[in-house]
């Protein structure tokens, strides 16, 4: 017997038991060759606890991930900006022209609180902008 045809009786096994109707295959359980309900209850404890650690795994890890962004942030958002006022008024108006990206309701917002607005109100709206995805704080092509 080849590897080739041990792997074909498989599939032909899996082909029966698949097309098989719910009482052939509880009429089966216990068996010569077959499991028995305690062979099966075994099996879906280890399954399902398998399937319940690897859960638990993958939320730790988008839990840290997640952690690790949000530091990231806090750490970015608690830098100062390395552009100038002029640097960030530029920022700002050219994200405010660009008409694809902006979201309808914020030209309005920005119009409201940008008059009259200190070096303070410039660089908030600039961080405001940056976290909206706007402008890039990395970009220094101007």
């Amino acid at each position: 017997m080849t590897l080739a045809f041990i792997k074909q009786i498989n599939e032909y096994v899996i082909e029966a038991t698949i097309e098989a109707s719910d009482e052939e295959i509880l009429a089966c359980v216990g068996s010569d060759g077959y499991p028995s309900q305690q062979d099966i209850h075994q099996a879906r404890a280890v399954i399902t606890r398998a399937v319940k650690e690897q859960r638990q795994y993958r939320l730790s890890q988008q839990k840290a991930a997640f952690q690790a962004y949000k530091q990231e942030q806090k750490v970015s958002q608690n830098v100062p900006p390395k552009r100038s006022i002029p640097e960030m008024l530029s920022d700002i108006v050219t994200a405010m022209q660009n008409q694809d990206k902006v979201p309808e309701g914020i030209v309005l917002a920005f119009r409201e609180q940008g008059q009259d607005g200190s070096e303070d109100d410039i660089i908030e709206i600039w961080k405001n902008l940056v976290e909206l995805g706007l402008i890039d704080p990395n970009d220094t092509d101007r």
